[in-house]
């Protein structure tokens, strides 16, 4: 649903009347600005407006990744199907449930394929972008408000800002967008997917520098994997995953510094990754470089997620290393997290921001605490960057690995509210565009 008019034009009236904000029971009057265009944002308007919050969907003018993958791995399943969408992931999706590893220190035989147990209940889906975007299309973009708008920064408002004489009330603004058309607004809060778009600099708590990855669709003139692989080195990675019957995805991963140069030739790249391929078939010779898509990921983390009035959902809040396989479900944990907390937990919402870091990062310690590395995966002398990511790897693909993963860390539903969970939540059936909300 498109809207031009002014946000903060919509009354109490006019939403009840439109249905807006009906969805889990909700009956709190928030208008929610959701700033980004990737998965966690779009999926952050999804239940922000399932928990009964009106929520506004808007651009940051980034240029949104339209091809490759989403993995979703079980928590992120399991919330998908609160709102009605683990159904048609799975559906337009494939279930990954076998894994090749191969140390490129050791010999080419030195190959080891795992599978996990048969389950009703998969640990990880791959879709592809494409059709995830077309089945937020109809699914959320429909149901929520978007402007044409786009944002370019997000400011907090200090409690001083708003009264001299006393606390903010619960119905006080607590933050403000500016737009493109120079038009600044208030919101209740806002939650932005990058910190790009905040109007001040957030410091890092923690930073490990840059990651640098190169993703592509494997050649189809080289004879591809039918299983997912990964592959080590001491400071590189490389990660290839089967989607559907006919693609086969690549991504490359390392931590060191890389030129300009680097990141368009084909030549460099074999250079560089060409020996983590000695186990299998090389896709470089095939390669045109104009296929390949480059990207470079801040790896830190920022001190902290919620602040007079914004909140920081998925890269924003948090490293996120490519090819991890954690990061789009982390993602959905933080948008179901802070919906709960917007639509029933304090009302003030500095307060209910509060609350959401908190829970993100009991989140986060549980699973930097579970993180384990299997010694015969990775080469002896690798760097502690590939010991994260394989670590953080282990936890998605602990179904199949030969490591004991708490049961707790994959199931989201354990860092849900007690409230939600004795909630009756009402789940909604949009298995086709032709479903609505009741």
């Amino acid at each position: 649903m498109n809207t031009e008019s002014s946000h903060e034009q919509k009354d109490a009236t006019t939403r009840t009347e439109t249905g807006t904000g009906t969805g889990m029971g909700g009956d709190r009057d928030r208008q929610i600005l959701i700033a980004g265009d990737g998965v966690t944002a779009t999926l952050t308007a999804g239940f922000v407006e399932q928990a009964g919050l009106d929520p506004l969907l808007a651009s940051v003018g980034a240029d949104p990744i339209r091809t490759g993958i989403v993995v979703f791995w079980k928590p992120g399943l399991h919330l998908l199907e609160r709102i009605g969408l683990r159904r048609p992931i799975e559906r337009r999706g494939n279930t990954l449930t076998e894994l090749i590893y191969y140390d490129a220190t050791n010999s080419a035989e030195n190959v080891t394929k795992v599978a996990e147990t048969a389950s009703a209940d998969p640990s990880l889906i791959v879709i592809e972008r494409s059709e995830l975007e077309n089945i937020f299309g109809w699914s959320i973009r429909e149901r929520v408000d978007t402007t044409d708008r786009v944002v370019n920064t997000v400011t907090g408002i200090k409690n001083t800002e708003t009264s001299h004489t006393k606390s903010r009330s619960e119905s006080d603004p607590t933050a403000c967008a500016n737009f493109d058309d120079d038009i600044t607004e208030r919101f209740d809060a806002i939650v932005a997917e990058h910190r790009d778009v905040l109007a001040t600099n957030i410091d890092a708590e923690r930073s490990y520098g840059n990651v640098h990855t190169w993703s592509f669709n494997w050649p189809a003139g080289i004879p591809a994997p039918t299983h997912p692989v990964e592959l080590w080195s001491e400071q590189a990675a490389a990660f290839i995953v089967p989607v559907g019957t006919e693609d086969v995805w690549v991504r490359l991963v390392a931590r060191n510094d890389a030129s300009a140069e680097a990141t368009i030739a084909v030549s460099k790249l074999e250079s560089r990754f060409g020996r983590l391929f000695d186990a299998i078939e090389d896709p470089f010779d095939e390669l045109n470089q104009h296929d390949i898509q480059y990207g470079r990921v801040s790896d830190n983390h920022p001190v902290s997620i919620a602040m007079n009035g914004v909140a920081l959902v998925g890269a924003g809040a948090r490293s996120g290393v490519p090819g991890d396989r954690l990061c789009p479900t982390l993602g959905c944990e933080d948008a179901w997290v802070l919906a709960d907390e917007l639509a029933y937990g304090p009302e003030v919402v500095e307060k209910a921001l509060s609350k959401y870091e908190q829970r993100r990062r009991q989140r986060m310690r549980q699973l930097v605490d579970s993180v384990p590395v299997s010694p015969s995966r990775l080469p002896t002398d690798c760097s502690v960057f590939i010991q994260r990511l394989a670590g953080r790897r282990t936890i998605a693909f602990g179904n199949m690995l030969e490591c004991s993963i708490p049961a707790s860390v994959q199931s989201g539903i354990v860092w849900l509210s007690w409230s939600t969970l004795c909630r009756s939540i009402k789940t909604v059936n949009i298995d086709s565009p032709r479903s609505h909300k009741g």
